[in-house]
């Protein structure tokens, strides 16, 4: 950067945008020197990797940048939009958003921006300071000299004649300027291959931009600079398949001629922004990012879908961040940045409170000293001129076929000519597909169903509405819906088939009598369409299908279909880890980690393979692999509470106490929702940290977060790398059940209450169906109220045959044998107590009984127990069985509220003070202190 004497001026940010711009291309350019300027900026400021949103469309996503907003906020959902005034379509303006950007803030008070090439950004706005629209740069004729401006596309228009001179057309491009783009461009023949014109009407609009962004810089006051570059994205769409290595259907001519190609315009940008620094002062801060990256590796797909925004799948969901400037780090890395944070980032270095309906966060973490982050409900409720077009505003968009055309052999849209009408009305349907794609992409799946459900009905044919529609039925539980949606999926298929199969011999008998190449050809173009079409959708089935029948709890035959499909087929990491997640719920931790292994062959930066792995380090307690890929998870994707959560539990598993509050920490200011990473932080400063007073600070706050009273201490001591498990309660009896037909079931894990359950149901007027074999002991003073012939379950089921209308002991290892008999019903009563406790009472009991000659492995039982009453409530979930979770300590403490919820469960009117005589707390002999 320059070094200006005299006083010193007032704080500055220039912005500049590389669309598509990867880490992946550019680390091995710095690597060999390629990259100087960038290289020298990283080195004085902080990097990072920039996490994206879905769907990853470039007008969406640039918005949200300028806006801090998703896309079902500020209103841009697509490349283009109807066109209202001459019908058709026409390429997307920023008429349809509905927020301000950052310029109309800064505007708002006071500060000067110059916006250029930023998409959407045409018509102009009228903002304090400069704006050139996306279309200025578009090529429109053959000749330099009669290229007119669109009306529109400056403010202020008295500025348009000075600076439309600095555009540049191909035909201004030398041959020379090409070469280090293409070597042995000398080589080829141009009439035949038009891809060298094609660089250089790419390099003419970058070199454009560029020329209009230097001239205002210089010439035209500004405080904010933004510059939109869209050349990276659109030379890798057109030569990323040439990039080295060479992928196996390229050719080796096309290889060797193209392979520069991507090198070079990295390096052509890597110039421009040095001219850039050149212009700004040392009060300036410069950022340079992306809104996503480009897959330039073994990820890179070999064809395109033949649908709208088919290129998109190119698109890798990690761009890049790089900042530099006065207070800022210095060779530093900044990790889990995303899109959304640019504008609460740039509000915060012009001392401007965020609006708090943004849905970034500040990047706190990239000054060395972080400022104090102020807030405001809404810029939008601020008055004053903020420079937008006022409401209801049209423009004549005169002759926009030029950047139509541009888009469309992009291949984001089709070709709009044939039908003007048809081709408004396909826009208006991307349009709100996308939109609801955002809403999932936000977490907000219900918004996302009434949209999807009216496309599906409108176009019951179109695969990707049924497959979206079918995810968000799955999100929000709607499992039959789901299952609906699959059905239709398979409906749509064989229909295809069909048609599949109908085209091939109506097409050969047309074709009879033709040349080999007539034949070729046509087959090849009218076979294509219908090919696709049903490829894009067998092509997702399985996948689906799978996560299904994981909602329907079937797990094994879920493993079935999404291990018929082949791994060729897997395009991203999602389904290896969803795979080894199936195995992992099978207890098959070899194979999972297998496929987690897979994942991130397929893809290095999957944040969720590194998390799914050191879930599984976890369960082994393998502490030290545990940490080493939450590390990794986090570096990828730092916006993830629950990978801070057990990366807190490895590190607490390692000892390192310190560390591990921290990561719990993270975790609370991320989701303050969380209690269990409050319990974690109790039971560190209580017992590790000698913080009691914190410690008791994070107890009550748990106790908010679970609905309890202040005053109720949670009795539950953290264990390392242990995870509790609870019944999932069902309390819902049909009101159809015949009470003589309903088995009621005290169940429980051995020494957790359930013989206090039976005798208070006793005493409260149920009838308990006993044998009296086992005798009252030092155990259970009052009894054990149990049938011995219990435990021959399921080898006979006759055992309860006079259990109808009884209450019977069934502990929790036989829980998954209770017979099914036609017309019985069962209900569970089922009583949870503190392992500790559990464990404890049973070893208390076995010395009385002369049996602990040999002391068990505490975790290891702990871990038994947990799988038992997991097997409990996957068998009491998928048979449907109502069951309410009773806890013993609860029920000593308070039996009043215990008692309560039986007669509820059990539909009777039971005796209080009978039921409150049975329990006797000194017989409460393990309970924690």
């Amino acid at each position: 950067m320059a070094d200006h004497s005299g006083p010193k001026k007032k704080r500055k940010v220039l912005l500049v945008g590389w669309d598509a711009a990867d880490w992946k291309v550019i680390s091995p350019m710095l690597d060999a020197g390629k990259m100087p300027v960038l290289e020298s900026l990283i080195e004085g400021g902080v990097m990072g990797k920039l996490a994206t949103l879905t769907p990853v469309l470039s007008p969406m996503l640039w918005t949200s940048i300028a806006t801090g907003k998703r896309p079902y906020k500020h209103g841009i959902h697509g490349f283009v939009e109807p066109d209202p005034k001459k019908g058709g379509i026409r390429p997307i303006t920023n008429l349809s958003r509905k927020t301000k950007a950052i310029w109309n803030i800064l505007g708002q008070e006071g500060l000067k921006s110059n916006v250029i090439g930023w998409w959407p950004s045409h018509p102009a706005e009228p903002i304090n300071g400069v704006m050139v629209s996306n279309h200025y740069q578009q090529v429109r004729g053959d000749s330099p000299d009669k290229w007119p401006l669109l009306k529109g596309t400056i403010h202020p228009s008295e500025l348009a004649s000075r600076i439309a001179r600095f555009r540049v057309h191909p035909k201004e491009i030398e041959p020379s300027q090409i070469v280090p783009f293409v070597p042995r461009a000398a080589e080829i023949d141009h009439d035949k291959d038009e891809r060298c014109w094609k660089i250089a009407k790419l390099l003419s609009e970058c070199a454009g931009v560029h020329a209009c962004s230097t001239a205002v810089m210089q010439n035209e006051e500004w405080d904010f600079m933004a510059i939109y570059h869209d050349a990276v994205d659109h030379f890798c769409h057109g030569f990323m398949k040439f990039h080295p290595p060479r992928q196996e259907h390229v050719s080796e001519q096309d290889f060797e001629l193209y392979k520069d190609v991507v090198d070079g315009i990295y390096q052509f940008h890597d110039m421009m922004l040095g001219t850039l620094l050149k212009l700004v002062d040392e009060d300036t801060t410069v950022i340079v990012m992306s809104d996503h990256g480009f897959h330039p590796d073994h990820l890179r797909p070999k064809e395109i879908p033949q649908e709208p925004n088919g290129p998109a799948i190119e698109h890798s969901h990690l761009g890049i961040f790089v900042a530099s400037g006065p207070g800022i780090k210095k060779d530093a890395t900044v990790f889990g940045a995303n899109l959304l944070d640019i504008t609460p980032t740039l509000l915060t270095l012009f001392e401007l409170p965020v609006g708090e309906d943004m849905d970034g966060r500040v990047l706190t973490e990239i000054w060395e000293n972080p400022p104090e982050v102020k807030t405001i409900p809404s810029w939008e409720e601020v008055e004053g001129d903020d420079g937008r077009h006022p409401p209801h505003f049209q423009f004549d968009p005169a002759d926009d076929q030029e950047l139509l055309k541009q888009l469309v052999d992009l291949g984001y849209v089709e070709d709009p000519e044939d039908d003007q009408k048809m081709a408004g009305k396909n826009a208006l349907r991307e349009l709100q597909f996308n939109l609801a794609r955002s809403y999932v992409d936000g977490a907000r799946h219900g918004d996302s169903i009434p949209i999807l459900e009216e496309l599906v009905e409108d176009w019951p044919m179109e695969h990707r509405f049924l497959n979206q529609l079918a995810f968000s039925y799955l999100a929000v539980n709607r499992v039959e819906d789901a299952r609906r949606m699959v059905e239709k999926i398979f409906e749509v298929k064989a229909i295809l088939q069909k048609e599949l199969e109908e085209e091939i011999p109506r097409l050969t008998k047309e074709l009879k009598g033709k040349s080999e190449e007539e034949v070729c050809e046509e087959v090849k173009a009218e076979l294509k369409a219908v090919r696709e079409k049903y490829k894009s959708v067998t092509a997702p089935q399985n996948f689906l299908l799978g996560c299904l029948l994981i909602a329907e709890n079937e797990p094994k035959k879920a493993l079935e279909v999404l291990n018929q499909i082949s791994p060729e087929a897997w395009g991203n990491a999602d389904l290896p880890v969803r795979i080894g997640h199936l195995y992992l719920s099978l207890d098959k931790p070899k194979e999972a980690e297998r496929c987690f292994n897979k994942a991130l062959e397929i893809d290095p930066q999957s944040s969720r393979a590194y998390l799914a792995l050191m879930q599984l380090m976890l369960e082994q307690n393998r502490y030290k692999e545990a940490a080493e890929y939450g590390f990794s998870s986090i570096g990828l994707q730092y916006f993830s509470p629950m990978s801070h959560f057990l990366l807190g539990k490895a590190l607490m598993g390692l000892r390192l106490y310190d560390q591990a509050a921290e990561a719990f920490e993270v975790t609370l200011v991320q989701n303050p929702n969380f209690p269990e990473a409050c319990l974690y932080l109790a039971e560190l400063y209580e017992t590790f940290l000698r913080k009691p007073k914190k410690g008791d600070e994070y107890r009550r706050r748990a106790s908010r977060l679970r609905g309890e009273s202040a005053e109720q201490k949670v009795e539950q001591v953290v264990e390392r790398a242990l995870e509790e498990v609870s019944i999932l309660e069902r309390p819902e009896v049909p009101g159809d059940w015949a009470e003589d037909k309903i088995i009621t079931v005290v169940s429980g894990l051995p020494r957790s209450g359930t013989s206090l359950m039976m005798q208070m149901l006793d005493a409260g007027g149920m009838v308990c169906f006993t044998d009296q074999i086992r005798e009252a002991d030092g155990n259970n003073p009052r009894g054990y109220f149990e049938l011995e012939s219990v435990k021959e379950l399921p080898r006979d089921a006759s055992v309860l045959d006079e259990a109808g209308g009884k209450v019977v002991k069934i502990v929790a290892p036989i829980i998954p044998k209770l017979p099914e008999k036609d017309g019985v019903h069962y209900r569970v009563v089922f009583m949870e107590r503190d392992l500790d406790e559990v464990l404890a009472s049973q070893a208390r009991m076995l010395s009385r009984l002369g049996k602990d000659d040999r002391k068990a492995d505490s975790v290891r039982m702990k871990r038994s127990y947990q799988k038992m009453i997991a097997a409990v409530n996957d068998v009491l979930k998928e048979r449907e069985i109502p069951v309410i979770a009773i806890s013993y300590a609860d029920t000593v403490a308070r039996p009043e509220e215990t008692i309560d919820r039986l007669q509820q469960f059990c539909g009777a009117k039971l005796s209080e003070s009978a039921m409150r005589k049975t329990i006797d707390p000194t017989l409460y002999r393990e309970r924690k202190s």
